[in-house]
């Protein structure tokens, strides 16, 4: 017969192993999401409310979308499509962040009822999943305001 506490350590080996011990942070690889932000960095800052040729990524985390305003006040100029996907109440999460880097038109069009969204984003997407989960390990801690780049 099994003692509990065997019993208890069988329970917590199994639940460990089935979660991968990892939180979803941690399910990507920081230094390569380092290096594939290097297809972004061109148009997004990390930075508190400096804009480029797209707004800026700092403190996207609960920002609905079609909505960022620079350090002067300025709004940004988002399309149509992604100022109406904010109205219908997309904000920005590590779920909506993920799916969008995957297929940003899609996914906007998703939202708004289309096929195929019109944004001013002229990315792609990121194919492999494991991009998207990398590029999120090191987007995280910007995502949610809590550490400020270039």
């Amino acid at each position: 017969m099994m003692s509990y506490r065997t019993v208890a350590f069988a329970i917590l080996a199994v639940a460990t192993l089935s979660l991968g011990g990892m939180t979803p942070a941690q399910a990507g690889d920081v230094a390569k999401g380092e290096k594939v932000f290097k297809k972004c960095r061109a148009c997004h800052s990390l930075r508190a409310g400096k804009k480029k040729v797209g707004p800026s990524l700092h403190g996207v985390f609960g920002r609905r979308a079609g909505r960022f305003v620079d350090a002067r006040g300025r709004a940004f100029k988002h399309s149509k499509d992604m100022k109406a996907a904010g109205a219908a109440g997309l904000v920005w999460s590590e779920d909506t962040f993920k799916r969008y880097i995957a297929k940003p038109k899609p996914y906007i069009g998703t939202i708004i009822g289309k096929k195929k969204a019109k944004t001013k984003m002229a990315f792609n997407g990121l194919k492999k999943p494991v991009d998207v989960d990398n590029l999120f390990a090191y987007l995280e801690p910007f995502l949610m305001g809590q550490q400020e780049g270039k």
